[in-house]
């Protein structure tokens, strides 16, 4: 894997890794306002919503940076 790729995987993980926490220091008001502005009514409806994304994407990025074959995800239902 190149190192481009490899920096690009570590700054995913940081910044995913940290988004709890970051978020957790900005103001409430802040945070219920950018919550409702990506569409859910509470920060944990967001959260899952990222979780699930790294959950299915993240062993996709993988084996494209690795120069792997991936399997095509199932549509959603």
């Amino acid at each position: 894997m190149s190192t481009y790729k490899q920096r690009t995987l570590d700054y995913l993980e940081i910044e995913w890794a940290t988004y709890i926490e970051r978020f957790n220091r900005w103001p409430a008001e802040y945070g219920a306002q950018r919550v409702k502005d990506q569409g859910y009514e509470q920060f944990r409806d967001m959260l899952a919503h990222i979780l699930a994304w790294w959950e299915e994407a993240m062993p996709i990025i993988l084996a494209i940076a690795e120069d792997r074959f991936y399997p095509k995800p199932s549509p959603p239902r």
